[in-house]
């Protein structure tokens, strides 16, 4: 019901400027119902238009409306819109690319929260800028591995080593002679925790630049001790097993000896080894370790 936009035509060219006299005559808008029941008893009978973009059958516009008793818009305010608009549409254009790379960077955090080994994001002044699920579950041990006074911390060799200077010595290294610029170690755990494993990948290149807060490097972290995780119903799609295969193989992957699978799913060891094999049929290999990394290592190993 609203006169001013049937004018489809005047709709196509971005940048375009109308009062609503240009669009329709003084006639047609006192008969226009929009008009008389929405716009009048909020005193908005001058209008202007302003096309910031069109797509396809989509246009985005700016409305201003003010009292007749103001008075038509000007040919100096139409002008002035006129002059404003090509900075509203950069804003609009900065302010979609800004939400589109939001919406990635939060794709790609749940993404890291469904892999089965710790990711931390951290600073060139040590501080830990992301962590995914994994990461923080090992955090929440304190153990080794801290976020103290001088930014993410792990107990190696009896003393606390803050990771800023690892990566700051990472940085240093002569590149040239190197096959890759990385670092990784273990570090031991008390309570007879087996040790956690730690890979630190830069994310700059070196003698760049970067200031203090900016991402610095990604750090890898395993946990054997960690429970792991196997979703049943993902190894039923991705092999097409039974429930009962698809149990037996989750718990293989999870490290359980064949014996052991038996006594949990408390069925004799022979039917526990007669699933085995439909599995290694299915999965299209006849050795058992194979099995193992291929559903670590694929879809089937991820978490949820």
């Amino acid at each position: 019901s609203n006169i001013w936009l049937q004018q489809e035509e005047m709709f196509r060219s971005p940048g375009a400027v109308w009062t609503g006299a240009d669009l329709v005559s003084d006639s047609e808008q006192q008969a226009n119902e929009y008009f008389q029941r929405w716009l009048v008893p909020q005193d908005l009978e001058q209008q202007v238009f302003g096309l910031l973009e069109r797509q396809s059958s989509t246009a985005l516009y700016l409305f201003a409306a003010r009292s007749a008793t103001a008075g038509p818009f000007s040919a100096e305010e139409v002008a002035l819109l006129r002059r404003l608009l090509p900075y509203l549409q950069r804003s609009l254009r900065s302010g979609e690319l800004l939400r589109r790379s939001q919406d990635v960077r939060r794709v790609a955090t749940e993404t890291l929260d469904i892999i089965p080994i710790g990711v931390i994001q951290i600073s060139l002044g040590g501080a830990m800028l992301a962590a995914n699920h994994v990461a923080r579950e090992i955090l929440a041990l304190k153990d080794v591995l801290t976020v103290g006074r001088h930014g993410l911390e792990v107990e190696r060799d009896g003393r606390r080593v803050r990771f800023r200077d690892l990566i700051s010595d990472l940085m240093k290294r002569d590149q040239h002679n190197k096959r890759g610029l990385q670092m990784a170690f273990s570090v031991t755990r008390p309570h007879g925790r087996r040790p956690l494993s730690f890979a630190i990948l830069p994310v700059q290149r070196p003698g760049e630049i970067a200031g203090w807060e900016e991402p610095a490097a990604v750090i890898f972290v395993g946990d054997p001790d960690r429970k792991s995780e196997i979703d049943e119903s993902r190894l039923r799609q991705l092999y097409g097993l039974t429930n009962a295969e698809a149990r037996v193989a989750a718990l293989l992957a999870c490290g359980h000896r064949l014996d052991e699978i038996a006594e949990m799913l408390n069925v004799a060891y022979e039917t526990t080894r007669k699933h085995l094999k439909k599995v290694l049929a299915k999965a299209e290999t006849d050795r058992q370790a194979e099995l193992v990394r291929m559903i670590v290592t694929g879809p089937g190993g991820l978490l949820g």
